[in-house]
């Protein structure tokens, strides 16, 4: 299964959402556990962490993928995100799509890990000033 994943990444990679979504959906839906694979039920927030970039010019379709991913990773015992660097991408096109629960929940994550990289400090300076209603 995690080859079947990592070719769903590869083909999202390479703008080929056709053949990568029906890929990262099977891994989403695939019982990790159940197969033995407890400690790759990782690839289920991969597999989202694609869908989302492929929804990150549709607010709607993003929003209801960002909940979708919550309660998915709940299910199988992962809070949803731990990738440093997809808490940071996501976070970036929430604050541009205006969406403030998902800004609270990635905001909170990555002051929580007290990030030391200059660039993150400023992405989570912009996520509070949009939450203070600045622009």
């Amino acid at each position: 299964m995690n080859h079947l994943v990592r070719a769903g990444i590869a083909f999202n990679r390479a703008a080929e959402i056709e053949t990568a979504e029906p890929l990262l959906r099977q891994a989403i839906a695939f019982d990790w556990a159940g197969q033995g694979l407890l400690n790759d039920k990782h690839m289920v927030e991969w597999a989202f962490f694609q869908l989302l970039l492929n929804a990150r010019h549709e607010a709607d379709r993003f929003a209801h993928l960002f909940d979708e991913a919550v309660s998915r990773c709940d299910e199988v015992g992962r809070d949803y995100t731990v990738i440093h660097p997809h808490q940071e991408e996501l976070l970036e096109i929430a604050i541009g799509m205006g969406h403030r629960s998902i800004v609270e929940r990635l905001a909170g994550k990555i002051a929580d890990r007290r990030p030391g990289k200059k660039a993150t400090k400023e992405l989570l300076a912009r996520a509070k000033a949009f939450l203070a209603g600045a622009t």
